[in-house]
């Protein structure tokens, strides 16, 4: 089996670039480990993998996303869940990363008046 994961992080993002360490660091222990060898495999694009080489992977996920097959399998190992690739994925980031003025304002007058913080 080969796992494949990609992921972007911008730099204020460290919940997401832990993440990302995470498993970079699994994929280090599980892809050196003989037990695991020749059953599984993890694989991270690093950041500047070029951009063909990105797109190839893009477009695997994306058949594998369309095979016939997939939904069932997926449901059976990670439950229900939306796959989101390419064009998709940067709208579901940009949509779950983007935070309107008046939740901006309620988060940096929460943190003052909850616990003395402010942001700059």
């Amino acid at each position: 089996r080969l796992k494949l994961f990609g992921g972007k992080a911008a730099p204020g993002y460290f919940f997401a670039k832990d993440i990302i360490r995470l498993i970079n660091d699994a994929a280090s222990l599980i892809n050196a480990d003989p037990v695991t060898q020749g059953k599984l495999k993890i694989a991270f694009l690093p950041n500047g993998t070029p951009d063909d080489v990105a797109q190839a992977y893009t477009d695997a996920f994306d058949a594998v996303r369309k095979s016939p097959d997939f939904p069932a399998i997926a449901a059976k190992h990670v439950g229900k869940y939306e796959v989101f690739v390419g064009a998709g994925a940067a709208r579901a980031t940009k949509e779950g990363t983007t935070v309107s003025p008046e939740a901006k304002a309620f988060v940096i007058n929460w943190l003052q008046e909850a616990y003395g913080v402010s942001l700059n």
